[in-house]
């Protein structure tokens, strides 16, 4: 067994999706640091240095250029190689090793708790909870995240449907959206957080009541926040994701898929009456 201690390892940069991060990434990284003792310097998108916080030595912020859609642990049309990576540190006095991203496992059948390969490592990944103290925001009985996202745009919920859906639920619950600005919508009868640091976004759904919205990132993060989510989509991946493989706090989730990506408002209003009461 090859002995790290004391090592320096730069892990990214990250360019994928999200919920990836969340799932197939952050939490590897983690018990690398942890169960090899060394160090881990860690290259994100901005935004995402709160996933890091607790274990790396060194984290940069990095935006990568727009070259295509972000997909599971990629950026289309993006090359990761050396030359890359030395643009993003620049000189570096102390030698390191890289860990690029990367398939992990075979996912969503990969479990939170399989001791998998990562590069040169074997590790079961370790996740903490991003779930905030309550009270600390305005609390919002119910966070949206009403996906927008050119990547597989036959699966965003129409702006019709989640109008229907605000109009039957505004007059008796407090209703907030979440998200980026570029990638999801502002609804009416909502107050816009979209935009916000994920800081902001983990404290707004600490408070809430449930997250609901079609199968996305904001929708993986209510995991690790400990909020009670209910998201749609197909069954054949996500269901086994968010249920099992991607719920390492056993946090309280329904996914529903009787009708796939686009269930008639009026079903997931009967949902969320069932969830919330």
């Amino acid at each position: 067994m090859t002995d790290y201690m004391g090592k320096t390892i730069v892990a990214g940069p990250w360019v994928g999706e999200f919920g990836w991060e969340l799932f197939a990434w952050q939490g590897y990284l983690r018990a690398i640091k942890k169960q090899h003792n060394l160090k881990i310097v860690i290259i994100c998108k901005p935004g995402s240095e709160q996933l890091y916080e607790d274990f790396a030595e060194e984290i940069i912020a990095y935006d990568p250029p727009d070259t295509g859609l972000s997909d599971s642990f990629f950026k289309q049309g993006l090359f990761l190689d050396r030359q890359l990576l030395f643009t993003i540190l620049g000189k570096r006095k102390n030698k390191f090793s890289w860990l690029p991203p990367r398939r992990i496992g075979t996912p969503p059948y990969t479990n939170w708790n399989d001791n998998v390969e990562v590069g040169p490592f074997q590790v079961t990944p370790e996740y903490i909870s991003y779930k905030a103290e309550m009270g600390k925001g305005k609390r919002h009985d119910i966070i949206v995240h009403a996906r927008n996202r050119n990547l597989r745009e036959q699966d965003n919920w129409s702006l019709a449907n989640w109008k229907t859906l605000i109009g039957l639920l505004e007059n008796d619950f407090s209703i907030a959206c979440v998200g980026s600005t570029t990638e999801s919508l502002a609804l009416p009868g909502t107050t816009d957080f979209r935009g916000c640091s994920l800081k902001e976004t983990c404290q707004l759904l600490s408070d809430a009541r449930i997250a609901i919205g079609p199968s996305s990132g904001p929708m993986h993060l209510a995991s690790l926040c400990e909020c009670p989510h209910l998201v749609w989509g197909s069954r054949e991946m996500s269901q086994y994701r968010y249920e099992n493989t991607w719920n390492p706090l056993n946090t309280k989730v329904e996914f529903l898929d009787k009708y796939g990506w686009h269930p008639p408002p009026e079903f997931i209003y009967e949902k969320v009456l069932e969830s919330v009461i």
